[in-house]
């Protein structure tokens, strides 16, 4: 049985040239001969290949043929590199220049990131900073103040005990005088107009801004009616 070359490289890559002739020639042990079989037998080629090598009956050329065999697939595998090189995989390496770079571009991203969000927290209280709304000229603080102690209890409000708060919306004009009142939330009871009375007759307002400029707005004023206890 004839041997091809291919045949015989297949079967270099398993078996050893050596262990190859011994194998033939007889000149193994049981168990080194058993290790062969085991290989072989996972590859019905290879043990083909073996087999018509063991039957033929001149053994004596069979070793410069196997020699002769090797010689020739290493002569084709040199040529096939030539022909067609492997290219080497890339393989990116432990460098203190690589880990500078790497770091550097990680500090520029973070950066980057950093300078990405503040310029969107400065665009947002910029914007805040240039829509303002309508605010009591004496400030909040003290309009509270004026409010608590400047509110009456109608007599209708004390009788029935109310402890509630009027929301009364308005328009602030660009003189910092309120009008256009609407009420968002009636407790009754001459609460509704005691509130009216208390916005109306209060301090002023600084009108709202936007982009700098002074525009007319609205507001909602939250009025506190404890009349749980007559004046």
């Amino acid at each position: 049985m004839d041997i091809n070359e291919k045949d015989y490289l297949k079967l270099s890559k398993i078996i050893s040239d050596e262990d190859i002739q011994n194998y033939i020639f007889g000149n193994l042990s049981e168990s080194d001969k058993h290790k062969i079989e085991l290989i072989l037998l996972d590859n019905t080629l290879e043990s083909d290949a073996v087999e018509g090598l063991t039957s033929i009956e001149s053994k004596e050329t069979l070793k410069e043929d196997l020699i002769e065999i090797n010689r020739r697939i290493k002569e084709r595998i040199s040529r096939s590199e030539k022909l067609y090189p492997v290219k080497p995989i890339k393989i990116w390496r432990y460098n203190p220049l690589n880990i500078a770079v790497a770091a550097a571009v990680s500090v520029l991203l973070v950066v980057v990131v950093v300078l990405f969000f503040l310029k969107i927290d400065y665009f947002n209280k910029s914007k805040e900073q240039n829509n303002e709304k309508p605010v009591p000229r004496i400030g909040f603080k003290a309009y509270s103040s004026y409010l608590k102690n400047n509110v009456h209890c109608p007599l209708e409000a004390s009788t029935n005990k109310i402890n509630s708060s009027v929301y009364l919306n308005f328009v602030v004009n660009v003189d910092g005088k309120p009008s256009d009142f609407k009420f968002i939330h009636k407790i009754g009871f001459g609460c509704d107009e005691e509130a009216l009375r208390l916005v109306k007759e209060g301090p002023s307002w600084l009108p709202g801004r936007k982009m700098n400029k002074v525009i007319i707005k609205n507001f909602t004023l939250k009025i506190d009616f404890n009349c749980e206890k007559s004046d």
